[in-house]
């Protein structure tokens, strides 16, 4: 269950993913969902009164595009490295650190990745690094403790 304020942005993303992507290109898809997350944590961190926590706006929106993504089965991998790559400009934008945004994401990356297909973790993790240098050891460690908190 999603910490208060999260949840609204997280289903809000997960609705406006599953309703206006599911017939959206695939080349294009990764790109458009962190168009969407970029406008939500935008205001969802700048613009809302009261100003709600930004890391669990952060993670909630993230968390929201990435099931989203999942339930109208898109390429995870790109969406994953869109996602994270627009946190430097969101951070900007924000006036939040561009290094604990990247985090938030991954945290809600990770988080989905482990209700995905087995290798998806490792996959995200791969693309992450790629694109990202250092990001795949967090990545990795934010990915062991998602795996280990949905453990019974």
């Amino acid at each position: 269950m999603s910490a208060p304020g999260a949840h609204d942005f997280e289903k809000m993303a997960r609705e406006i993913i599953t309703s206006r992507l599911k017939t959206s290109p695939a080349a294009t898809a990764a790109a458009t969902a962190a168009e969407v997350a970029s406008k939500i944590i935008v205001t969802g961190v700048s613009k809302t009164s009261p100003r709600p926590d930004p890391h669990l706006t952060v993670t909630g929106v993230c968390r929201g595009i990435m099931s989203g993504m999942l339930l109208i089965d898109k390429d995870l991998v790109a969406t994953s490295v869109e996602l994270v790559k627009s946190m430097a400009h969101l951070a900007q934008e924000t006036h939040l650190d561009p290094a604990e945004m990247m985090t938030w994401a991954m945290e809600a990356i990770a988080a989905v990745s482990v209700l995905g297909p087995p290798d998806l973790g490792a996959s995200v993790r791969e693309a992450l690094e790629h694109n990202f240098m250092g990001t795949g050891e967090v990545f990795g460690e934010l990915l062991a403790k998602a795996t280990e908190d949905r453990r019974p």
